[in-house]
């Protein structure tokens, strides 16, 4: 079991701190198209775009959750 919640932890770790700088990055070209567009920015605020930004994000993810190496087995 160790090798397993060894995995899980790793994949874990990564991916979530993958998804907090991509949450951070999101945030900010938000605020970004907000102060340089305001107009622009708020109609397209009504529109569903953080349910695109979640989307992207979780997509973006996804594949870190395969782990990259085998496990070693002693023996």
């Amino acid at each position: 079991m160790g090798y397993v919640v060894c995995d899980v932890w790793q994949a874990m770790d990564v991916m979530l701190c993958t998804s907090s700088i991509w949450h951070m990055c999101t945030i900010s070209i938000d605020r970004y198209i907000g102060i340089r567009y305001p107009l622009k920015a708020a109609a397209a605020a009504r529109l569903n775009r953080p349910a695109a930004y979640n989307l992207t994000a979780t997509l973006r993810r996804a594949p870190l959750l395969i782990p990259l190496r085998k496990q070693n087995t002693f023996g």
